[in-house]
């Protein structure tokens, strides 16, 4: 294995960036002609004093002069302090030169010149008034950087705006490897540059392209009122003691140890506290990497036209599983639909974990034997049409709760599963009786009271359509634990390969109060039939943020059952743009950037939800249980555990060795829920659940009896279940409290 250098880009997420950046100005004040020449290369800067900073730069070809502009930035001084620039120029040759400048009269009087950092932009004049594009890079007294003794082996330059805001949060993508050979991490530090008027408020961590987020500073930090740092993270160091040194993160690097450094990697820092801003100026990654000289990568896609290229139109076979079959282990294609690898040598059998219908995998295997040193490229998987198959299907669900006196959405995901093209497709859609809609949105709808018919024209191969259907649930005595029943269909049915998924029921249940984070299952009971049609078992999350401030990153964690045929997991829809990693059974859902606004200032925008089916196993035995419970984590907070789902395999749908159900009286009750059974003698305890799984009260039976009394008046009003257990397999009795 053999040591190597890193590509590297860094660029600020634009999204929160604040209007005011001063460097914007002066790139319109540089001389407006075209550049001609390469811009010079930047090799060294030094501050021997903090009034005197030194800049070694390699000069192009055919230099005749230089000019260098240093910009006020720290944090918007606006309301205090005008910005301003310096500029300087003169004469110089190509090759390497070194320059002295001292630009300390942008520092505002009450600032200490040993703390500024400042954003600076040399370009280099290759003929009469033709010149170089502006070098843009940072320098200031503070940094590590300006240490000879500190080793910077791969510098990043970021310069962007930390606005102040209690909780607001800025990524700065750095991009490793671009179109490189994979490499591996096998020992990671890296140092971070800000100047900000209170570092205490300020918390950082740093994501890799695999999605594992390591914490470089949590908050509260004992940093207090100091302005700027300039720390460098490194397992094995000491604790944070100052702004300025070498420290132990709060979380250890070594977590990205083994990765494939190769892609995106996230430098997040977090304002926490209101009242001061500053800059994420840039640092530095100083990486010890093995080259992936032995492994691999590739790309999946739909070759509509069958030519063996991924053309404009065909779509990436994103987020999918390719397995490798001479290890059983398997890993995600990202969004593009790409995967990289490192391996050790010896035969490796790559091939898609499951293939849609109607297409095939071109080819079904890549076979590669690598030897030492060996890294195989464009192992490609080319998904083409067999034949001309038209195969439409509807997703009816919502991510919401039906409540009295609530709106809420439902969403009808149409879908073209076949291999070509179908016309005048239809959404038809009829509601529950007691439901009123809105709106309809998605597509050129009619809509009455309770019915929708949507035009959805032509719908092309792996193309999906949602529809939503904005309705309410009057505020009258509907009582909660109410079903409602809506079912959707998607026409034409005639000539389709499966129209029995041309339809698509759904049930809710009217709900008072909610809890905003949950899991539910399609099915909480399966058979044989269900196994042999090869059917498979839908799971949604939803999640809202219900802090007091938005969520820049939520991650939901799932532990795939063994019971569950993990190759078979197909992602169904996401509310945001995700990623996907795994580890194991373990499945990660990366919503980065999201922005997820709190509860109380957007209601609707602070929701969002994850879909995803997957086919049990073959081999049931009678009880057997297949459970699935998420983990949602909003930011670095602590997980927020779903409840816990669960389906039961039994001999046959419907006939069961349950006891009888025992009777509950008053039903709805206020106060006190009596229970009542001839079999009560077999029961030793009593558990009450909530609709979502989470059991709120459990008790003990009184012997000798046939009925007993539980207060309930200590619950919120809502809709609960009430389990008897013993001896006897007792069924849940549904009951609401008023």
């Amino acid at each position: 294995m053999s040591r190597r250098s890193l590509y590297i880009v860094a660029s600020p997420n634009l999204l929160a960036m604040k209007s005011f950046v001063l460097s914007l100005f002066v790139l319109l004040t540089f001389t407006a002609a075209r550049a001609q020449c390469d811009a010079p290369e930047v090799l060294n800067w030094h501050f021997a004093e903090a009034d005197e900073v030194e800049i070694v730069a390699d000069f192009p070809e055919g230099t005749s002069a230089y000019e260098i502009h240093f910009v006020a930035l720290y944090n918007d001084l606006s309301e205090f302090w005008e910005g301003d620039s310096l500029t300087f120029g003169g004469t110089a040759a190509s090759g390497v030169q070194a320059f002295y400048f001292d630009p300390t009269s942008l520092v505002p009087e009450w600032m200490d010149a040993e703390n500024y950092f400042y954003e600076v932009l040399l370009k280099a004049e290759c003929g009469e008034g033709v010149w170089s594009e502006a070098q843009r890079f940072y320098v200031s007294p503070l940094s590590l950087r300006n240490d000879p003794s500190f080793e910077c082996v791969q510098p990043f330059t970021a310069i962007g705006y930390l606005p102040d805001g209690a909780g607001f949060s800025m990524d700065f993508d750095i991009e490793v490897g671009a179109g490189e050979p994979a490499f591996q991490v096998d020992e990671m530090s890296i140092l971070i540059d800000i100047g900000h008027s209170f570092n205490g408020d300020l918390s950082m961590a740093l994501t890799s392209p695999s999605g594992t987020t390591v914490q470089l500073l949590g908050f509260p930090n004992n940093l207090f009122n100091t302005t700027g740092l300039s720390m460098y993270f490194s397992d094995g160091a000491g604790p944070v003691d100052g702004p300025v040194g070498t420290v132990a993160p709060t979380e250890p690097l070594s977590a990205f140890n083994g990765e494939v450094a190769n892609g995106t990697w996230v430098v997040s820092v977090t304002d926490n506290m209101s009242m001061d801003d500053g800059y994420l100026f840039g640092g530095c990654f100083n990486m010890a990497t093995t080259v992936c000289e032995t492994g691999f990568s590739g790309k999946a896609w739909y070759d509509l036209n069958a030519d063996g290229e991924q053309n404009s139109g065909e779509p990436a076979f994103a987020h999918v599983l390719v397995q490798n079959n001479t290890d059983s282990t398997f890993f995600f294609t990202n969004a593009a639909g790409d995967y990289v690898r490192c391996s050790e040598p010896g035969p490796v059998s790559l091939s898609l974990a499951e293939v849609p219908p109607y297409f095939s995998s071109t080819p079904a295997v890549h076979d590669v034997d690598l030897a030492q040193g060996q890294y195989e490229e464009d192992l490609n998987f080319a998904l083409t049409p067999e034949g001309s198959v038209a195969d439409l299907s509807v997703d009816f669900y919502t991510s919401g709760f039906d409540r009295p006196g609530f709106s809420n959405v439902y969403y009808a995901a149409c879908t073209n599963q076949g291999n070509t093209c179908v016309d005048d497709v239809t959404l038809e859609a009829e509601l529950d009786a007691l439901l009123g809609i809105i709106s309809v949105t998605g597509a050129s709808a009619s809509f009455t009271e309770n019915s929708v018919t949507a035009e959805l024209g032509t719908l092309c191969p792996t193309e999906t359509v949602i529809i939503e259907i904005l309705h309410s649930l009057p505020e009258d005595e509907t009582l909660l634990g109410t079903e409602l029943q809506s079912v959707a269909t998607l026409l034409p049915m005639e000539g389709d390969a499966r129209p029995d998924q041309n339809t698509s029921e759904l049930t809710t249940v009217v709900v008072g109060a909610y809890d905003p984070n949950d899991k539910q299952v399609s099915r909480e009971e399966i058979d044989a039939d269900f196994l042999d049609d090869s059917e498979y078992l839908t799971y949604h999350v939803r999640f809202q943020n219900t802090g007091t401030f938005y969520a820049e990153r939520v991650v939901v964690s799932d532990t795939i059952d063994p019971l569950l045929d993990f190759s078979t997991f197909e992602l169904l829809g996401t509310s945001h743009a995700v990623e996907l990693s795994n580890t194991g059974r373990m499945i990660d859902f990366v919503f980065d950037n999201i922005f997820l606004p709190d509860s109380a200032s957007d209601p609707e925008g602070s929701q969002g939800y994850l879909r995803f089916r997957i086919k049990p196993k073959p081999g049931f035995a009678e009880g057997d249980t297949i459970a699935n419970t998420a983990y949602i984590f909003f930011d670095f907070n602590a997980p927020i555990i779903t409840n816990t789902v669960t389906t039961v395999w039994t001999a046959e749908l419907g006939v069961s060795s349950y006891a009888a159900a025992p009777a509950l009286f008053p039903n709805p009750t206020a106060s006190v829920l009596n229970i009542r059974s001839a079999e009560l003698t077999s029961a030793h305890s009593y558990s009450v659940y909530t609709l979502l799984g989470r059991r709120v009260k459990q008790g003990t039976v009184p012997g000798g009896s046939d009925s007993f009394s539980v207060a309930v008046d200590d619950l919120p009003s809502g809709v609960y279940l009430l389990h008897l257990e013993g001896e006897e397999a007792f069924r849940a009795v549904r009951w609401v409290k008023i």
